[in-house]
């Protein structure tokens, strides 16, 4: 804290001295005053000082007084006060001239002004501002501190706090439980890179917002932190300069509606357990009484005659579901700005959504799943990878829902390495092996097709289960299964002959081939399916 050079001029023996140049610099805020006789004291400045100085250590030395502005302007030195008369006469054109680039204010002071003249009165006058400051933020403080303890709400707090930095101020939740009185269309969100910078500041910083469709740069967003994450911010706009005591008020106004925000989180928390208990007795419990699930499941939003598709989320970066419990709220956030009936909970470390889907077309279903994966990877900073399961009513519809869903997460990275987003649909006969309940069966069936097959492959021999799969994958082409597999064909025929051996199916019986294809299948299924993982 500090005084602007502006009220300094017009005490002690500043109030006879001259400002010749830097003259946009005037409103600099001063908190030190210093006097620079030696020709290193620019390695002691902190920033922020009135430099008084007589420039003897440089007085024959033009280049060393240009080097001065310069370097002054660089530490953040607020003024320059010469005293031009004893040694070089009057302030050099060059150092002018640097001074008006940088806004750096030079003064001259008249030969009857001594250093005391202007230190005393100088360093008095900013003490007492640095005073009244803390008196003023001090009952600032206590203000806002009342009225958060109050019933009247957070338009009460804004409104106080409005008064008190005599600027229009804007909450902004980052959280589905706060609700603020704002339009939601007057400010478009924060990036994603200004989130990670107000996580990095921890403070209030200048920073340019699109407000009403416009790009204002005069903007100070005060983050508010918990835990080092932000959950909202205060926005404030239309000043051309901001004092520090306006700063510090926004800083404090943010620290105590943290606290706020705080006691609501660990509130939205419990229920956020609660409803993933709703989602764990949906998808999982059996035994539970399903109107007593739709009771419960109304309290959530949930409404058993819409129709839903269940979405399931994971991906290869994400482990024991950490990612997604730290990232809840700001998840839920996002996706209720896509459609405010989503309904979102964490099982066994994963991520599930129930998504309405309304009078919404299959294409117009599809292009806002795109959406929630962009709004994910958004929040999580990873890719992921989203199952989505038919559409469904009601608790049996869902539950299918669910395991389609899975199944789709689950086996759609496996065969489709270059998307993110699978559909049951797409997933083809997996989704009828998946309906055998036993592993015993799927394993019987397994060891009478392609089991041996799997068993004898060592490692520099002959790969017949890749070739076997790619005869498949190229529709029983053998001159593109050989150009695929870079073989001669007579070396693919010689391969599919072994495989006969060892399997006992011929590929030019129907029935056999097929039994070949579904052994291959169930191969990958046993390796893959969420149940056996």
């Amino acid at each position: 804290m500090g005084s602007t050079l502006n009220k300094l001029l017009k005490v002690g023996g500043l109030r006879h001295c001259k400002v010749v140049s830097g003259h946009s610099g005037l409103s600099r805020t001063i908190s030190y005053v210093t006097v620079m006789e030696v020709p290193d004291i620019i390695n002691w400045l902190k920033g922020n000082e009135l430099l008084l100085s007589s420039l003897y250590p440089i007085k024959d030395n033009l280049n060393a007084q240009a080097e001065l502005i310069d370097r002054l302007h660089e530490v953040g030195t607020g003024a320059l006060a010469i005293k031009a008369n004893r040694f070089i006469g009057s302030v050099p054109e060059i150092m002018i001239k640097k001074s008006e680039q940088y806004g750096l204010p030079i003064i001259v002071i008249p030969e009857e002004v001594s250093y005391l003249d202007i230190l005393t009165p100088a360093m008095n006058t900013i003490f007492n501002e640095k005073v009244i400051l803390q008196e003023d933020l001090d009952q600032a403080s206590s203000l806002l501190s009342e009225i958060t303890l109050s019933e009247n709400g957070i338009s009460q707090f804004l409104e106080t706090l409005s008064t008190l930095i005599k600027n229009k101020v804007f909450l902004e939740s980052l959280v589905p439980y706060i609700e603020v009185p704002i339009k939601k269309s007057l400010f478009e969100p924060l990036t994603n890179q200004q989130i990670i910078e107000l996580e990095l500041v921890g403070r209030a910083v200048r920073m340019p917002r699109v407000i009403e469709g416009e790009l204002v740069e005069s903007c100070i967003v005060s983050p508010i932190l918990l835990e080092g994450k932000l959950f909202g911010c205060i926005t404030s706009f239309g000043f051309n300069e901001y004092i520090e005591i306006e700063l510090a008020i926004l800083e404090k106004a943010s620290k105590l509606l943290s606290l706020d925000f705080l006691r609501k989180k660990v509130r939205y928390e419990i229920e956020q357990q609660y409803r993933n208990d709703f989602f764990r007795d949906l998808f999982f419990n059996q035994f539970v009484n399903k109107q007593d699930l739709v009771e419960k499941g109304k309290i959530y939003g949930f409404k058993e005659n819409d129709e839903y598709v269940c979405i399931s989320v994971s991906g290869q970066s994400i482990k024991n579901g950490e990612l997604f419990t730290e990232n809840m709220l700001r998840i839920e956030s996002g996706l209720e700005r896509i459609d405010n009936e989503v309904i979102i909970g964490s099982v066994r470390h994963s991520l599930y959504i129930l998504f309405p889907v309304k009078t919404r077309s299959k294409q117009e279903l599809m292009q806002v799943i795109k959406e929630i994966s962009k709004e994910i990877k958004l929040i999580l900073r990873v890719d992921v990878y989203l199952g989505i399961g038919r559409t469904y009513q009601g608790v049996d519809g869902l539950r299918k829902s669910f395991r389609e869903a899975e199944q789709a997460v689950t086996f759609g990275p496996v065969f489709w390495k270059d998307q993110l987003i699978f559909y049951f649909n797409q997933i083809g006969l997996y989704g009828l092996i998946a309906l055998v309940e036993g592993r015993e069966e799927l394993m019987q069936f397994f060891n009478e097709t392609i089991g041996e097959l799997v068993s004898n492959e060592k490692p520099g021999e002959l790969d017949l289960i890749e070739t076997i799969e790619q005869y498949f994958k190229c529709n029983e082409s053998l001159t593109a299964t050989a150009n695929h597999l870079f073989i001669h064909v007579n070396t693919l025929k010689y391969r599919l002959q072994k495989i006969k051996l060892i399997t006992g199916l011929s590929l030019q019986n129907t029935e056999e081939k097929i039994m070949l294809n579904m052994g291959l299948k169930i191969h990958h299924f046993l390796n893959s399916d969420y149940r056996f993982r």
